[in-house]
């Protein structure tokens, strides 16, 4: 069903495995004067920190599509294009995908990874490094998922150690790599990741109370793919369709919601005493110029003063605002308090009708 397949060899961008660390995650390095400091003790810190972060991700905020990352067919046979976008992983790693990428549904590397190349580049031909080719069937359905990956950058000398690898230098002495760099892997999924069968939604009305007294930690999942599109092939290399729905998990994310403070109620003026029968006049004023139409609230205690219908209001950029309540029927000296809100602010003021 495979057969191996070579091109000229391109940066791979994205590609990498998924570092595992041989240190620990459940504590930080002390220091105290004298100490000898090893590259263990600094990546202790690298780690605990790491782990924090990916606690705070999967229990705080989930996982799933953050932003973008969206889906759509390539011109090149059997190929995406992804757009630059941001996924939280099930195990808590931060994906971004900071380009718009190529992936060739039909070849992977030597991992099991789908190959990419930058959208950028504008070449009508995918030119990969060393590949395996994926004979794809009518009608298959696959599922293009992405997870966090990490490679390593930079290699610089080491004297004493020899590492065999062609890196500049390395007839002389060993070579390290001098960094990790955040990374990410595509794969196309014949069968759905751990966490997405069955595909059900949780009660949004239970997100503040309905639950239990104790609210359970998630079960931890086995699998790290986070799925951006259900691909339907019509054929060996040729993309027949794409569901952007079915499976695409979201997270709930409040990055792009905000909200303005709208100008407040400063004062209610109305006269010290009025005639029964005779209108009453109630001034507003504003903090700042409203900045939409706005409504209202009016009460009256007690109720013997009639409201306006329909109720008061005052146009976007207003400062200032006046109407009228009815004071007829009154037969005896009453005084009377009005309470006006607007938003969450509320103001009231005093009258005196005579009769």
């Amino acid at each position: 069903m495979t057969q191996p397949t070579t091109g000229t060899a391109t940066p791979m961008v994205g590609m990498g495995t998924v570092g595992t660390g041989t240190v620990g995650t459940g504590e930080r390095t002390r220091y105290f004067p004298g100490q000898l400091v090893g590259a263990d003790d600094l990546t202790q810190d690298q780690a605990y920190a790491a782990e924090r972060r990916r606690r705070h991700n999967r229990l705080l905020h989930g996982w799933g599509v953050v932003a973008g990352a969206g889906v759509t067919i390539g011109t090149d046979p059997g190929t995406l294009v992804v757009s630059t976008g941001f996924v939280l992983g099930p195990d808590g790693e931060e994906i971004w995908i900071g380009d718009d990428v190529v992936v060739d549904l039909c070849h992977v590397d030597a991992a099991g990874n789908l190959l990419m190349r930058p959208a950028a580049a504008g070449s009508s031909e995918l030119s990969w490094t060393t590949s395996v080719a994926v004979q794809r069937s009518p009608g298959e359905t696959v599922h293009l998922g992405v997870r966090y990956a990490e490679h390593r950058t930079r290699p610089v000398r080491v004297p004493g150690s020899m590492c065999g690898c062609d890196q500049g230098g390395c007839d002389q002495g060993g070579c390290e790599f001098s960094r990790v760099a955040d990374a990410y892997a595509f794969a196309g999924l014949s069968s759905l990741p751990d966490g997405y069968a069955p595909m059900a939604p949780p009660d949004t009305l239970d997100l503040f109370g309905g639950g239990p007294a104790v609210t359970p930690l998630p079960a931890p999942l086995r699998d790290a793919w986070v799925v951006l599109a259900d691909v339907v092939m019509a054929g060996a290399t040729q993309v027949d369709s794409l569901d952007l729905y079915a499976r695409r998990r979201h997270v709930a994310a409040y990055g792009f919601y905000y909200f303005l403070n709208s100008p407040q109620l400063s004062s209610v003026s109305i006269p010290a005493t009025v005639a029964a029968g005779s209108p009453v006049p109630v001034t507003l004023t504003f903090d700042a110029p409203l900045q939409q139409m706005s409504y209202f609230g009016v009460s009256v205690e007690p109720a013997v003063l009639q409201l306006p219908s329909p109720g008061p209001s005052a146009p976007a950029g207003a400062r200032s605002a006046t109407f009228q309540l009815g004071s007829a029927g009154i037969t005896a000296q009453t005084q009377v308090t009005v309470i006006v809100s607007l938003g969450s602010s509320t103001q009231s003021a005093q009258t005196t009708v005579t009769a």
